[in-house]
């Protein structure tokens, strides 16, 4: 399956749910899955769905996926207070 061709089809949060499911149910697909997933979560202002998000997959592959992105979740909290 050519995962990005896949995804395409697909827009805002069906297109997050759809990258988890994935990177949760296919270990062929599951690493570019959850960087998918990470890549779609900036684009938004869910921060807290990126941080679970990122830190499951920290865990699940060995990378931590946060640690470039604290000033990230830095100016999209503040923005939004």
């Amino acid at each position: 399956m050519d995962l990005e061709q896949y995804i395409a089809n697909y827009t805002g949060n069906t297109k997050i749910k759809r990258l988890l499911f994935i990177a949760s149910n296919n270990k062929e697909l599951s690493r570019p899955a959850a960087v998918l997933a990470i890549k779609e979560l900036k684009k938004g202002i869910n921060t807290v769905l990126y941080k679970e998000v990122a830190e499951n997959f920290s865990k699940q592959f060995g990378f931590d996926f946060c640690a470039t992105s604290d000033l990230f979740l830095y100016f999209v909290d503040l923005d939004l207070n």
